[in-house]
């Protein structure tokens, strides 16, 4: 199977075919999507600022690994309502500079807070009081990589 196929494939699976067909079903889709990129950004944010600023009013350890959380159910309502967004015109998309360079940063940033999390540093920065220099090039490359992935997206429509 050629790409071109697989892309007519996934335009013809049946929720594709309702959400070009339906205003609402495709004005639901993208609202939920942006609704889960604010959490999602949100998240990110406010945790990345925190591990930038090495002492805060607040402990790490309490709101973290929530944080954490969150941003990683925000992160997979994304990419199920993105794929929705996706198969609309997939033919379209898969040719876009701007979505798949948004592709590309969402996987840095995937990648970057697995790195993150994965390592000794986080386990230190929650149990305080002190941030790792390493953390903080972590939360500057979350922030660095997220902000990007939201200017990528909104590129999109712009090619």
């Amino acid at each position: 199977m050629n790409l071109d196929a697989v892309l007519q494939w996934v335009a013809a699976l049946p929720f594709a075919v309702f959400l070009r067909d339906s205003s609402i079903g495709y004005l639901l889709a993208n609202a939920a999507h942006i609704a889960a990129l604010g959490v999602l950004i949100g998240s990110i944010m406010a945790l990345d600022l925190r591990l930038l600023r090495a002492r805060g009013t607040l402990p790490l350890s309490e709101f973290g690994p929530y944080l954490s959380r969150m941003a990683a159910i925000a992160l997979l309502v994304a990419a199920v309502t993105g794929l929705l967004l996706f198969s609309v015109k997939p033919d379209e998309y898969v040719r876009n500079p701007a979505f798949l360079a948004k592709l590309a940063i969402v996987g840095l940033g995937i990648a970057n807070a697995l790195w993150l999390h994965a390592g000794p540093g986080w386990r230190r920065a929650l149990a305080g009081p002190d941030i790792p220099g390493s953390i903080r090039v972590h939360a500057a490359l979350s922030l660095l990589f997220w902000l990007s992935a939201i200017v990528a997206g909104r590129w999109i429509g712009f090619l």
